[in-house]
């Protein structure tokens, strides 16, 4: 920054504050390595994907993600410390800490950031300087103790009080992935036995675990699908849900995910495991989910020009068209931001609540129990937007004794952060545009869910259905 270079160092402020935005601490880094290489590889494309990195942001994103950085880098230099050293031998968090507080420094200095530097300058002035400080010498070498004290900016009053975030931790993805079993080798193959019963959905046409011709499929579930939904799931062991592999669900099924593109191509996608996918404007799209016997692939219902993604694929990038991208659960995205999912034991105890309180749309699937959760910005009651639909599923579990309401909510809020931030980053490193752009519509819809599932107040999405 301060090299004699002229007003040319200046073209790369902009990018740089871009990868202190995106890249907030060493693991994130980490888990972008092999992006990141790219980059290293082709420095023509530094201040490219430094931009787009920028532009993913909006104000208010920037604003709490440096008011975040100045407090941390605040809370842990000692009150007494009058040099702050930066070499090899202080740690790599401090390092990096000291580093992004130093590009956004000059980047709020721009005139063109005089609106995030307004919200800085407040957040910093009228925070109550109650947060403990880290216990610090200003000599190099010494062991740190880092804290992570996220404070969110002053938002509109509303009446589901933003409750208090669970610390992320990367034990529910370990425990998700240890509950797989995999087939020892020189075993002899044979279908695994699911701990549930596949459900009897018609779906695109193709008949899944019809018991009538498929014998050896397991029978299908909640054949009345008018009586009490808890009847057919009383004798089910929900400890023995567990993740299953690829080789198993071959074993019952192969689905696809087809989309027909305006421009006459088709996307394809192989389901898997583990994976999040987003797709731009698929309610304006033809699409449809195929499925069928493995090995099954929809033959006659895809055109000529044809986007294939298999299920071995980590991850899908459409840089071009910027249609559809997916991540799967061994990729460097799931990486990132595994620490947001819930453990399996919650996930046993939501698939539970669901299949006990949720409800069957018929006109979809009658085997499917569904819940959904949204507000004003895509559901409207008496042609007025209401701002919470889908309470009553709260209401059940608060009158059932065998759950507990506030962490199958708190689960369903990590599900939903996790899916946002993997989404984000599959958007960023597409070169797409950001999800949920517009700061006014997130402040007055999709808050209000964020605030109801406890979740960060920066997640879009203002419609859920889990299945």
């Amino acid at each position: 920054m301060m090299a004699p270079c002229g007003p040319s160092r200046y073209e790369f402020l902009s990018p740089l504050a871009g990868y202190c935005l995106r890249f907030r601490s060493p693991e994130t880094i980490e888990s972008n390595r092999t992006r990141l290489r790219e980059v290293w590889n082709d420095p023509s494309s530094f201040l490219s994907f430094g931009n787009t990195c920028l532009s993913q942001f909006s104000t208010e994103a920037r604003s709490r993600i440096i008011l975040d950085c100045f407090n941390d880098l605040h809370s842990n230099i000692a009150t007494n410390c009058r040099q702050i050293t930066y070499n090899k031998h202080s740690s790599v968090q401090r390092r990096w800490t000291i580093l992004r507080a130093y590009v956004f420094h000059f980047w709020l200095d721009s005139a063109a950031n005089s609106n995030v530097k307004a919200i800085v300058t407040k957040g910093t002035s009228i925070s109550p300087c109650n947060k403990k400080r880290v216990v610090d010498e200003c000599h190099d070498g010494v062991p740190e103790t880092e804290t992570l004290n996220k404070k969110n900016l002053k938002s509109p009053s509303t009446p589901f009080p933003h409750r208090q975030r669970t610390t992320p931790s990367n034990s529910g993805i370990e425990s998700i992935k240890a509950s797989r079993q995999y087939k020892k080798s020189g075993s002899t193959a044979t279908k695994p036995v699911l701990p549930l019963p596949v459900a009897g959905v018609d779906v695109g046409g193709t008949k899944i675990g019809n018991s009538k011709n498929d014998s050896h499929l397991p029978a299908p579930i909640g054949g009345n699908c008018g009586g009490d939904p808890t009847t057919p799931f009383k004798d089910i062991d929900w400890q023995g849900l567990r993740l299953i592999t690829t080789e198993e669900m071959r074993c019952y099924v192969q689905s696809h995910l087809l989309i027909h593109r305006l421009d006459g191509m088709d996307v394809l996608s192989e389901l898997s495991p583990l994976e999040v996918y987003a797709a731009d404007r698929l309610h304006d799209l033809m699409h449809g989910r195929l499925s069928g016997k493995f090995p099954y692939f929809p033959n006659g219902k895809v055109g000529p020009r044809l986007m294939l993604i298999q299920s071995e694929a980590d991850f899908f990038l459409d840089t071009y068209a910027k249609s559809f991208h997916v991540a799967r659960e061994p990729s460097e995205y799931f990486d990132e931001h595994s620490q947001y999912l819930p453990s399996l034991h919650q996930i046993q105890a939501l698939c539970k609540a669901i299949v006990r309180h949720g409800t069957i749309d018929s006109k979809r699937a009658t085997g499917q129990y569904r819940l959904n959760i949204g507000n004003g910005g895509q559901n409207w009651v008496n042609g007025a937007p209401c701002q919470l639909h889908g309470l009553q599923f709260q209401k059940d579990l608060e009158n059932d004794m065998e759950f507990d309401a506030l962490e199958v909510l708190q689960s369903i809020g990590q599900l939903t952060e996790f899916t946002w931030l993997v989404t984000c980053s599959l958007q960023n490193d597409a070169g797409d545009h950001p999800i949920a752009p517009d700061p006014f519509r997130r402040q007055l819809h999709a808050r209000c869910l964020d605030d109801y599932l406890s979740i960060d107040r920066e997640v879009g999405f203002e419609d859920l259905t889990l299945v």
